[in-house]
């Protein structure tokens, strides 16, 4: 029987952060797990929460240590990685190892970095990467395992080969679509003698605006799974694995308001007993769905806000008013409900001021929550196409080990982190789970 292993690399985090309780396993690989059972192939899956259930001695979290462990154990004829930007550093150490012990393993790519930069990858990498997915993998993980098996292969135009890297393009939406509906393979997770208690779960993929600067949302189409199905799959999680808690895990989960109230309304009408959060937009909720949200068990939703300056948030792709956004904050406050929300420091646009009005808003919005970041220059982003115009950037750069890359110069990070710190300190970010916050982020604090 073919042999798979897919692994979900994380960047190292501190053990003491880790509980299984507050702990939400990725879904992609977990889809892509549940695709290759029922095609009767024998799938393992690697990610920050197995290693911390099958590895409890390791402190901090050590992926290549964990993967070296799970490969020498067993030999695996396919090894798929899930990328993104981040973590590609740590994903091509792993790929090194695995060609060191185990040369016949094929080692696929998949995810958003290599959606976007698999020309560079294949250029660079094809001694330790010997295939890449670009778009969703549910859509080609068989036929990569049937093209190196010389078997039959669908829409063989949509393969080429890249210096030896084979390069797979998903573009059937439809098949997507059906993909997407499957319940994902939560059983290598939640068959743990812990007790798993949070999952996250989508009601479609991809985003329907890609209007954001920032933002690479664009390596995937948008879809929808059907209502029927994600209500499904609650009813299985709930009785199978006693699950209290669910993340939707879309980017804009409510964009659809007739469809949201249609699902929410379908939860309502079920005994389920559920802590849930949710992810979306401030133009993309009112005081319907704020109401039917909190009857099924809601309890914090998060919002892209990126800023307290209308018109720069407007530059930044979501043209959404400040009068809108606070009287929509004091009806999540009416409600009972918990919310908080993204900002983003380090757009070229934004100055000093712009952020000081951000920090203003804040304390007129009282979010219990409050997650900041620095604007990276993520490939394929109107910000990094910007970037590299301007010389701020080049394409060779993201083959270096820089983390990440940002538009402002040193001397204006460090300003950044300045006014980063003074947000933290006003909004401190949950570990827990708890009545004030649905998030599972962590204290920047504790560096990770």
């Amino acid at each position: 029987m073919i042999k798979i292993l897919l692994i979900s690399p994380s960047l190292p985090r501190f053990k003491k952060l880790f509980s299984p309780e507050n702990w939400f396993p990725p879904l992609g690989i977990s889809y892509l797990s549940s695709i290759l059972k029922k095609s009767n192939y024998q799938v393992d899956i690697l990610d920050s929460l197995i290693i911390n259930l099958k590895y409890p001695e390791n402190d901090p979290i050590d992926f290549e240590y964990a993967v070296e462990n799970a490969i020498s154990d067993k030999e695996y004829d396919f090894i798929g990685i899930s990328v993104v930007s981040h973590t590609r550093i740590l994903a091509l150490n792993i790929s090194k190892i695995i060609k060191e012990i185990s040369p016949n393993s094929k080692v696929i790519w998949g995810g958003p970095h290599p959606s976007v930069m698999y020309e560079q990858l294949a250029y660079n990498y094809s001694e330790i990467i010997d295939a890449i997915v670009v778009g969703a993998g549910e859509d080609r993980i068989i036929d990569v395992i049937d093209y190196f098996s010389g078997h039959f292969i669908k829409s063989p135009n949509d393969i080429i080969i890249i210096n030896n890297c084979i390069i797979f393009h998903s573009n059937n939406i439809s098949d997507i679509e059906s993909h997407i509906n499957y319940v994902p393979d939560y059983a290598s997770y939640l068959n743990y003698s812990y007790n798993i208690r949070n999952i996250s779960i989508i009601g479609s993929r991809g985003c329907p605006f890609n209007s954001c600067d920032y933002c690479a949302g664009k390596w995937i189409p948008y879809n929808e799974r059907s209502i029927a199905n994600i209500v499904k799959e609650i009813e299985f999680l709930t009785s199978s694995y006693n699950i209290e808690r669910i993340h939707f895990h879309d980017n804009t989960f409510t964009m659809d308001r007739n469809r949201t109230l249609r699902l929410f309304n379908e939860i309502k009408n079920r005994p389920l007993q559920l802590s849930i959060s949710m992810k979306t937009r401030f133009d993309c909720i009112d005081e319907k769905i704020i109401g039917l949200f909190r009857n099924i068990g809601g309890r914090t939703i998060s919002f892209g806000l990126e800023t307290g300056n209308q018109e720069l948030r407007k530059k930044l792709g979501k043209n959404i008013n400040n009068l809108r956004i606070i009287e929509l904050s004091n009806l999540i406050k009416e409600y009972g409900l918990s919310f908080g929300v993204y900002i983003l420091l380090g757009h070229p646009e934004e100055t000093d001021r712009d952020i000081e009005e951000t920090i203003e808003f804040l304390q007129k919005i009282c979010p219990n929550e409050v997650i900041t970041s620095i604007v990276c220059l993520y490939p394929g982003t109107q910000l990094y196409n910007r970037a590299i115009i301007e010389g701020k950037i080049v394409q060779n750069d993201w083959l270096t080990n820089r983390i990440c890359f940002t538009y402002a110069d040193e001397g204006r990070k460090q300003k950044l982190f300045y006014y980063e710190k003074i947000i933290n300190e006003m909004f401190p970010r949950f570990i827990e789970w708890t009545e004030n916050s649905g998030l599972y982020n962590v204290r920047e604090s504790q560096q990770i």
